[in-house]
C-alpha cells in the first residue's frame, strides 16, 4: 500500500498530486499525509524549496488519511500548489561620501 505522487512544473507553480490506497479491511494500515509530510516529501526528491513559497498557495485544508467509519468517507487525493518566489531587482545605488573637506587647525610655533 504505497502512496502515488506525481510533481509536475505548470506555469511556473510547482503542483503536486498525492493519492492514498483506500482501505478495505479495519485491520489495515491507516495512511495520512499533511502539508510537512509534502515539504519533507519534496525535500527529499530534491526539489529547490528556495526557490518556491513553502507554504502551499493551494492544499487540502485537512490532512488526507485512509481512516473511515459509517458516516465519513475518508480523503484519499489531494493537490498542492507551490508558487514560484517572485525575483527581486534590486538596484545598487552607489553610495557618495561627504565632499566638504575639513578645516585643516593651524598650530602656532
Amino acid at each position: 500500500m504505497n502512496k502515488k505522487i506525481k510533481i509536475t512544473e505548470k506555469e511556473g507553480n510547482l503542483h503536486a498530486t498525492v493519492e492514498l490506497p483506500r482501505r478495505h479491511l479495519a485491520r489495515e494500515e491507516v495512511q495520512t499525509f499533511s502539508n510537512a509530510d509534502m515539504v519533507a516529501y519534496l525535500q527529499q526528491q530534491g526539489v529547490k524549496l528556495e526557490e518556491y513559497n513553502t507554504e502551499p498557495a493551494a492544499a487540502p485544508v485537512f490532512p488526507l488519511t485512509s481512516y473511515s467509519t459509517k458516516n465519513i468517507e475518508p480523503r484519499l487525493v489531494g493537490e498542492w500548489v507551490f508558487s514560484k518566489k517572485a525575483v527581486e531587482n534590486k538596484i545598487k545605488t552607489e553610495s557618495q561620501t561627504s565632499k566638504r573637506s575639513r578645516a585643516k587647525k593651524t598650530t602656532n610655533s
